[in-house]
């Protein structure tokens, strides 16, 4: 056999291996989240060392893992389905452990190729190099169209994930969800690559089950890897940027003058965001410190001070705001066919160009760009 299947197989091993670390190691998404990939990850791992040990170095006592631990390939559509709903927030079906019943059988029934007679060994080790096992033969079928289907059921429950737009940390579910979407989609795609390069070698033509398992399926994973440092680098962004855009809280405060006024400002803060919030004011591009501060029942000097005490000003803090609402209309699927200049009009900017200047100060990317995420 070529050399350089075996240099692919590595490579691609190894930099699964580094998305493991790197995503146990990651802050962007929950660590709990992190957990159901990186078993995602283990499993694609696990399959194309055991695919390497049997169709390169052909060593006879991998016949276990290709039919007992082989099964537990089933559980990859309900560990994408954990990873999404936990990613995303979402509140679990009930007896979700059920999901795992398929894997569990497949992996008790392959406990008794342990214990098989050498003789029997070599048969089916044998018959698993040329793609004739039968259990092997239905396992890896029943595997792909499994997690097809698990992908197909995911695709459902996106559009019954719905995010209340006053969460506190609304953008960055957004986000969480379009990342979640965006790998599903990918996923699906090279599921139904794999299974048509089965179908192939099952209809007798010459590519054999050998160029599958250690060609097309490592050429597959490693798309996979760079799907998601593509992705993980464009997310990345603007991730750190969105998380306390909604979250007033997280703004920065002075030590207070005295705690008279320190309170009269702290119930003045509050009063701004319900009143932002409720009324979208920083909608309309000419909204000023004055307006509001009438719209408030204050004085314009209390106002600004208020806002200068959060370390903010009056013109950044409409930005930030204008800036969260654009972000939404970009991401909304009933926005897509609308200009980004018609976008920036209905988040209370005026001009093209002050759009996109605002928009980059606070995400570092233009709306084009951060639209093009889709």
């Amino acid at each position: 056999m070529n050399e350089y299947i075996l240099y692919l197989n590595i490579f691609v091993i190894f930099n699964i291996f580094l998305i493991i670390i790197s995503t146990l190691g990651g802050n962007k998404f929950d660590y709990k989240a992190n957990i159901y990939f990186v078993i995602f990850l283990v499993i694609s791992l696990r399959q194309l060392v055991a695919n390497l040990m049997i169709q390169y170095f052909k060593i006879s006592t991998f016949v276990f893992s290709e039919v007992s631990l082989g099964g537990i390939n089933l559980i990859i559509g309900p560990v994408i389905f954990q990873y999404v709903f936990v990613l995303t927030e979402q509140k679990m079906p009930k007896n979700w452990y059920l999901h795992f019943a398929p894997a569990l059988g497949f992996f008790l029934y392959g406990l008794n190729y342990l214990f098989l007679p050498k003789e029997t060994e070599i048969t089916y080790f044998n018959e698993i190099k040329l793609g004739v096992h039968l259990p092997v033969l239905i396992l890896n079928y029943l595997i792909l169209l499994h997690t097809i289907v698990y992908f197909i059921v995911i695709k459902k429950a996106f559009k019954k994930i719905i995010f209340e737009s006053n969460h506190p940390r609304f953008m960055s579910l957004m986000l969480k969800k379009k990342w979640a979407n965006q790998l599903v989609n990918y996923l699906i795609v090279c599921n139904i690559i794999v299974f048509f390069a089965y179908i192939i070698t099952l209809v007798g033509f010459s590519f054999d089950i050998m160029m599958v398992e250690l060609v097309v399926l490592p050429l597959i994973l490693l798309s996979i890897y760079s799907f998601i440092i593509f992705k993980n680098f464009k997310f990345s962004a603007i991730y750190d940027n969105v998380a306390t855009l909604n979250n007033p809280n997280s703004i920065p405060t002075k030590p207070p003058i005295n705690s008279q006024e320190s309170q009269q400002m702290a119930d003045l803060w509050v009063k701004i965001e319900e009143h932002i919030q409720n009324n979208k004011t920083y909608i309309n591009p000419d909204i000023g410190l004055q307006k509001l501060a009438d719209e408030l029942q204050v004085s314009a000097a209390l106002l600004s001070k208020t806002m200068n005490y959060h370390d903010i000003s009056f013109t950044e803090y409409i930005n930030q705001k204008r800036v969260d609402e654009a972000k939404y209309l970009l991401i909304s699927e009933k926005n897509q066919h609308l200009k980004i200049e018609v976008i920036g009009e209905m988040a209370g900017f005026n001009s093209r160009s002050t759009f996109y200047l605002v928009f980059k100060k606070y995400t570092g990317m233009t709306p084009i760009a951060f639209k093009s995420m889709k």
